[in-house]
């Protein structure tokens, strides 16, 4: 955790939640997906893969940390709030988004249990320490 504190901290560029979030609907099946099914086909660690995955449910369900909102800034950010909405209830809402993770992940029991954890445990406080608790074990 402390590498991480160290290497990304960019005093110069100051990132808003809606400007982390943004585009989401492209970098997901782009980059975070095919990661995903590739670690989970070849047998690799993937915990921090779904904890990135909650990540961006918690952000398109939420508010920003200090009450602000996120504005949309996605064209189906939309979906994804309903979607993220739902998971606060049902936590696979979210995964059971078959047009954007497919039947593989949707329906892949450990990386959907990962998830679930994750995002139980992620909060308004709780990054950090969801973050920690995923990197150290």
């Amino acid at each position: 955790m402390s590498l991480i504190v160290r290497r990304f901290p960019e005093p110069l560029i100051v990132d808003t939640p809606g400007r982390v979030g943004s585009d989401v609907w492209s970098r997901r099946p782009s980059f975070a997906l095919p990661v995903t099914r590739n670690s989970l086909n070849s047998g690799r660690p993937f915990a921090g893969l779904d904890l990135a995955e909650s990540s961006w449910a918690r952000l398109c369900a939420v508010s920003g940390k200090d009450g602000t909102v996120i504005e949309p800034n996605d064209p189906i950010r939309g979906d994804f709030v309903k979607a993220a909405n739902r998971a606060r209830a049902a936590r696979q809402a979210w995964r059971a988004q078959r047009l954007f993770h497919g039947g593989d992940l949707a329906d892949h029991s450990e990386s959907r249990a990962g998830f679930a954890r994750w995002l139980k445990m992620i909060g308004p406080e709780r990054a950090e320490a969801t973050m920690c608790a995923c990197l150290c074990g």
